[in-house]
């Protein structure tokens, strides 16, 4: 098993191991109109057993200046893959949860409201991206 662990600024983020059926993605991307960008990590991972077998996906924030490190290691760990995420645990009792995507106020860096929805910063980049393919 491969054990990638990926931080920002020295702070661990997640440690995901992988076997060698499974596959692993990390990129980095400037979000449209925004001077931060985020880093994306994928996971397929069919060689973890469970319900949580298929594919995770999660997202980070990062900012100009910050320092992303990925610590490459082989691991003696039996078992299967695994993803672990390090950051804090969400309060569910968060109000603000994008209409679309379902994120919450601390999973974005921005939720707009409307009457009876709001809407966060990334889907509205994606519409935008979708109205500008269509013009």
């Amino acid at each position: 098993m491969i054990i990638y662990t990926i931080s920002v600024n020295g702070e661990k983020l997640c440690e995901v191991g992988v076997q060698e059926e499974d596959q692993l993605e990390v990129a980095l991307a400037k979000l449209a109109g925004d001077e931060s960008g985020v880093l994306n990590l994928t996971a397929l991972l069919p060689s973890c057993s469970g319900p949580d077998n298929a594919l995770s996906w999660e997202t980070y924030y990062v900012d100009v200046g910050d320092e992303v490190c990925i610590t490459i290691q082989n691991s003696p760990r039996e078992g299967g893959a695994y993803l672990d995420d390090y950051r804090p645990e969400e309060d569910e009792t968060d109000p603000l949860r994008c209409s679309f995507c379902g994120k919450t106020s601390r999973e974005v860096k921005q939720i707009v409201s409307g009457n009876d929805a709001f809407i966060c910063n990334e889907c509205i980049g994606m519409c935008v991206d979708i109205l500008d393919t269509e013009t």
